[in-house]
C-alpha cells in the first residue's frame, strides 16, 4: 500500500463524522471508524455490499444501514445532495442527514462520498422537548412514500414505476390521469419526496372544493403558494375545474423564468381531449402541464398486483394501530378478487382497515368485509351463466342413431327393410349399425326354429 493511500485513509479515520466511500455502482469501498460507531457494524465486513433501499429492513441489519445510505437518483446523475433518511436501529429509531457528494471524470460518475449527521435525537423547542410520539409519526411518514411500493409483474404498472423515477430526477410539469381512487395524489407526493425539493413542503390544491373568489388569491395573491420559496411541489387536483381566468393566470406563471419556482403536479380524472372539447380545460393549460403523463390503471386491471397492494394496505394499517392478522383466509380472497373495486386502491385501502378492525381471528374471513363487496360478488356469481359443460359429440350422434332406428323398427313393427326405406339406408348398412350400436333385432322368431346362436 503506497503511502498517499495510507494517509488518505488515517485522515478519513481521524474525523469525527461518520464518513462512506461507494464506487458507481453503490458498492461500499470505504468507511471510517466513526461509521463503525453510529452503525454497529464492521464496514470491512460489508466492503463491496451494495447499497440499496429494500422493504423492511429488519432493525439495526446492514439491509437497514444500506437503505438509509442508498444515493438518491440526482447522486447517480452527478449532482451534489442532502437527504434526510429514517434510520431503525437495534435499540432506537432516528433520523440520519446524509450529505452526498459524487465524484465525476471525463468518463462520468467515479465515486461518491458521503457524511451522516445524527438529527433523530429529541428536538427541542422553547425549552420542552418534542414528544417521542410526533418524532414516530415523521419516522412512519418517511416511509409511507417509497419507490418499491411500485413494485409490479404487470407491464402498464412497471411502465408508470419508471415514470415515477424519471420525473423525480427533473422539474418537468406532470399530468397524471387516471380514475378516482386510483392514487394520483400519492403518486405526487412520491415524486416529491424523492424529487430534489424533497426538503421544502408539498402543498396540495383541492381545485373543485375552493370557492372560485378565493382560487386567484390562494395561488397568485400576496404569500400565495405559487410565490412562497418554502413550496416545493404544488398539485392540483383537477385543474379543469379551475375557472378559466385561474387557468390563464396558471399558464402565465408556468411560462415565467421563475427561479427556484415549486414543481407542478396535476391530477385529472377526466379524459384531457373531452375536457378540452367540452370548454372545461384550456388548451394552453393541458400542453403546460403535459410535460410529461403519467397514466394510472384501473385496479380491476391489476389482478395481479392485488396480494402485494393488500400485504402493503394491511401493513399499513398495523402501522397505524390496527390490530394485526396473518393475511386473508381463502374464501376471503374469494370475495376480494371476485370484488370490481370501482373505488380502486381508496376503496381497497378503506375496506381492508375497516375489516381489521373488526377481525376475531388470525386471518380476515369473508365476514368480515362489508356486507355491500360480500353482496356484489353474490350478484355477479348469480348473474354470471353456469360454465359450459363439455359435449361429447360422438356419444351425442350415437343416441340419436339409436333413437332413430329404434323409432324406425317400431313403425315397421320390427321389418328391417321397411326400416331401412325409411331412413333411406341400404338393408345391409341398417344391419351393420344395429349390431354397432347394441339395438336387438325385433322380428318375431318363427315357431320350432331356434334363435340364432
Amino acid at each position: 500500500m503506497s503511502d498517499s493511500l495510507f494517509r488518505w485513509r488515517a485522515f478519513f479515520q481521524r474525523s469525527r463524522d461518520p464518513l462512506f466511500l461507494l464506487n458507481r455502482q453503490r458498492r461500499l469501498l470505504f468507511a471510517n471508524r466513526a461509521w463503525n460507531e453510529l452503525t454497529g457494524l464492521d464496514a470491512a465486513e460489508y466492503r463491496g455490499r451494495v447499497c440499496r433501499r429494500t422493504r423492511h429492513p429488519e432493525p439495526g441489519t446492514w439491509e437497514a444501514v444500506a437503505a438509509a445510505l442508498a444515493p438518491p437518483p440526482e447522486v447517480l446523475a452527478g449532482q451534489a445532495s442532502k437527504t434526510r433518511r429514517a434510520f431503525a436501529g437495534r435499540a432506537a429509531r432516528g433520523w440520519w442527514e446524509v450529505d452526498f457528494l459524487p465524484w465525476r471524470d471525463e468518463q462520468g460518475l467515479l465515486g461518491i462520498l458521503g457524511k451522516i449527521a445524527v438529527v433523530g435525537g429529541p428536538a427541542h423547542a422553547a425549552g420542552t422537548t418534542l414528544p417521542d410520539k410526533l418524532h414516530e409519526l415523521r419516522v412512519r411518514a418517511a416511509q409511507h412514500y417509497r419507490l418499491d411500493h411500485l413494485d409490479s409483474s404487470m407491464p402498464a404498472q412497471q411502465r408508470v414505476a419508471e415514470q415515477v423515477r424519471l420525473a423525480a430526477q427533473t422539474l418537468a410539469p406532470v399530468l397524471v390521469l387516471g380514475e378516482a381512487g386510483t392514487g394520483k395524489q400519492h403518486l405526487a407526493r412520491l415524486i416529491h419526496h424523492h424529487g430534489t425539493h424533497r426538503e421544502r413542503t408539498f402543498a396540495a390544491v383541492d381545485c373543485p372544493g375552493l370557492p372560485p373568489a378565493a382560487l386567484a388569491g390562494v395561488l397568485f395573491g400576496p404569500g400565495g403558494l405559487t410565490r412562497r420559496g418554502s413550496v416545493g411541489t404544488l398539485y392540483f387536483r383537477r385543474p379543469d375545474t379551475l375557472p378559466r381566468e385561474v387557468q390563464a393566470q396558471l399558464v402565465d406563471w408556468l411560462a415565467e423564468p421563475i427561479p427556484a419556482r415549486p414543481r407542478v403536479v396535476a391530477g385529472l380524472t377526466a379524459d384531457p381531449a373531452a375536457a378540452m372539447r367540452g370548454g372545461r380545460l384550456l388548451d394552453e393549460l393541458h400542453c403546460a402541464l403535459a410535460v410529461m403523463t403519467i397514466a394510472l390503471p384501473p385496479l380491476r386491471e391489476r389482478q395481479a398486483d392485488l396480494p402485494l397492494l393488500t400485504e402493503l394496505l394491511l401493513d399499513r394499517a398495523r402501522g397505524d394501530g390496527a390490530r394485526r392478522v396473518a393475511g386473508l383466509s381463502p374464501e376471503c380472497w374469494e370475495v376480494v378478487r371476485g370484488h370490481t373495486w370501482p373505488g380502486n386502491l381508496r376503496e381497497l385501502a378503506a375496506v381492508l382497515a375497516a375489516a381489521q378492525a373488526h377481525a376475531t381471528g388470525d386471518r380476515l374471513e369473508p365476514a368480515d368485509l362489508p356486507a355491500y363487496v360480500r353482496r356484489a360478488v353474490q350478484l355477479d356469481q348469480l348473474a354470471a351463466p353456469e360454465p359450459a359443460r363439455p359435449l361429447p359429440l360422438k356419444q351425442l350422434l350415437e343416441q340419436i342413431e339409436r333413437r332413430l332406428i329404434t323409432l324406425a323398427l317400431k313403425s315397421s313393427r320390427g321389418n328391417k327393410s321397411e326400416a331401412a326405406k325409411m331412413l333411406t339406408i341400404w338393408r345391409p348398412l341398417l344391419l351393420r349399425r344395429m349390431q354397432a350400436l347394441g339395438i336387438p333385432d325385433p322380428s318375431p322368431q318363427r315357431p320350432g326354429k331356434a334363435p340364432p346362436p
